[in-house]
């Protein structure tokens, strides 16, 4: 799903690099006019994308940063991730989600 979908939540965009060596890839993604944060969390933890470490990395991320929606890829890993966000965070899990059309609407 592209940021420009994801702006018709009509809320900022946020985005959360977690990775061993994440630093690069952060530093694409704050060039993208669409994103308001990049937020990066560089840590040996998140080396092997396990998804338990990063659903406790989101859910921490949520909570700090009081984020009403968490996209996630439509993608096996997408899918297992944003479930276990959604159970930690004690939420619904929408998925397959191919457009948005407003913050209650997709």
């Amino acid at each position: 799903m592209s940021s420009l979908n994801a702006r018709n939540l009509d809320a900022a965009v946020d985005v959360l690099v977690a990775g061993e060596s994440a630093g690069c890839v952060a530093e694409q993604i704050a060039g993208h006019v669409d994103m308001q944060n990049v937020v990066v969390a560089c840590d040996t933890d998140y080396a092997d994308q396990g998804v338990e470490n990063l659903a406790a990395l989101i859910v921490d991320s949520v909570k700090t940063f009081g984020n009403e929606h968490v996209i996630t890829a439509s993608t096996a890993f997408g899918k297992n991730l944003s479930s276990r966000v959604a159970a930690l965070l004690n939420v619904t899990q929408v998925s397959d989600v191919i457009q948005i059309v407003t913050k209650h609407l997709y």
